[in-house]
């Protein structure tokens, strides 16, 4: 999520197995229009829905239904 002023909004949404890498999500291939949509990574914030006994079905039609009600900028090259 991006923050500007006091609203913030969805610039990108996925799903992931869980994970212990800190690098792992600046490692990700939209880090850069994370922060470009950002303004700065001081505005960037990470949101996270745990579903610890979901598979990746269940992760996905959840991703599915968010990116189609807030149409994240950084979502828009994944979409099909």
């Amino acid at each position: 999520m991006a923050r500007e002023k006091d609203n913030f909004k969805i610039i990108y949404v996925n799903e992931s197995e869980k994970t212990k890498e800190k690098d792992f999500f600046t490692k990700n291939d939209n880090f850069k229009c994370w922060i470009s949509n950002a303004s700065s990574g001081n505005n960037l914030f990470l949101a996270i829905l745990p579903m610890w006994k979901s598979n990746k079905e269940e992760r996905e039609k959840i991703v599915s239904k968010t990116i189609m009600k807030y149409n994240p900028i950084c979502n828009k090259d994944n979409q099909s």
